[in-house]
């Protein structure tokens, strides 16, 4: 389209209407505070438990039955000895 030289528009409209819009920034990114997490008494309860191996718990079994054996046999030994102080 050819337009002449003379040619002149005036518009009464804002400027800001033709304007191109203005660069989004993005968001500022806040600095996120780090929540205290509830400790449960579970999780102390499973993280304080001694872990147990398949063969451990047979060897605990018979260890707890020889301590009893000798604590029996002790008693027993109390019992039947009973020391006389002489005269």
């Amino acid at each position: 389209m050819k337009i002449p030289k003379s040619f002149s528009f005036l518009s009464k409209a804002k400027p800001s209407t033709f304007a191109y819009p203005p660069n989004v920034k993005p968001p500022a990114e806040k600095e996120k505070s780090k929540l205290v997490t509830a400790k449960l008494s579970t999780t102390d309860k499973t993280t304080n438990r001694p872990v147990i191996k398949p063969g451990e718990e047979e060897k605990k079994e018979e260890e707890k039955a020889g301590e009893e054996e000798k604590k029996e046999e002790e008693k027993k030994e109390e019992e039947v000895v009973p020391e006389e102080e002489p005269e």
